[in-house]
């Protein structure tokens, strides 16, 4: 189903115990939730999204479209129109930062969120940005285009989850005009530190060897959330949803219950 160019799946429980909306990260899709909506939509009722640029959403023309602000704004219309409040935000990675835009646009539709693996807007990783994914998608096209099959991609360590040729997947699927526009919303996105402090309840999934968000993150993620629970992983990774899906399936049930 589709609104305002956005497409979602929407699984309604017959005795719903709350609201889940699930944002995917960047280069992902509805179906990186499927395990996690097949083993909750018994008990939760779910909102499912493609962010524009992603899946079967639209893809703008105008790079403003796909700034934090203004995907925050369109998701909230969807939410709105699917008559959800009380909602459990669960994101992963690039889409914390959609999600925290949301809270500050409209906080009161929030009971809790679940961030995996989230990408914190500082200094840093806005730097990282600018002088790694760029240079690092182009090595993967260029890699790739002589390859047609590799094994495992070790480098960097925050893609040891994942096969070069399933993150290349992903970039060919939103290509890399959108690609390039949501790193674009990365750089020119807000600090976390000027959304200030929030009472609302989070749950913290990460890998303590994860390259993007680990150990040292956690601090800035607690100076916002001040009413945290971190479950952590071991290992390296940041793109772990399916490879740790039962640990973090687990996590998420207790978490909610």
């Amino acid at each position: 189903m589709k609104y305002a160019g956005i497409n979602y799946l929407r699984v309604n429980a017959i005795y719903p115990k709350g609201n889940l909306l699930f944002l995917h990260g960047l280069t992902g899709n509805i179906n990186r939730w499927e395990y996690y909506i097949d083993n909750l939509s018994k008990d939760y009722n779910i909102l499912s999204v493609d962010l524009i640029g992603h899946g079967d959403s639209d893809f703008p023309e105008r790079i403003e479209d796909y700034s934090y602000a203004k995907q925050a704004s369109d998701l909230l219309k969807l939410i709105e129109n699917q008559e959800m409040d009380n909602i459990t935000l669960i994101c992963h990675s690039y889409s914390f930062g959609i999600a925290l835009e949301m809270m500050k646009q409209n906080k009161s539709r929030f009971k809790t969120i679940v961030a995996i693996s989230p990408l914190l807007i500082t200094p840093e990783n806005i730097i990282n940005c600018k002088i790694k994914y760029i240079p690092m998608l182009i090595f993967l096209w260029k890699f790739l285009k002589h390859k047609r099959r590799i094994g495992r991609f070790n480098y960097p360590k925050d893609l040891s989850d994942y096969s070069l040729l399933d993150y290349k997947k992903g970039i060919d699927e939103i290509g890399i005009k959108s690609y390039l526009a949501h790193i674009n919303s990365i750089k020119n996105a807000e600090d976390i530190e000027s959304y200030g402090k929030s009472d609302i309840p989070a749950l913290l999934i990460y890998k303590n060897n994860d390259k993007l968000f680990n150990e040292n993150h956690t601090q800035i993620f607690r100076d916002v959330f001040i009413n945290t629970i971190e479950y952590k992983l071991s290992g390296s990774g940041h793109l772990f949803l399916m490879e740790d899906k039962k640990q973090i399936l687990e996590a998420m049930r207790s978490y909610l219950l």
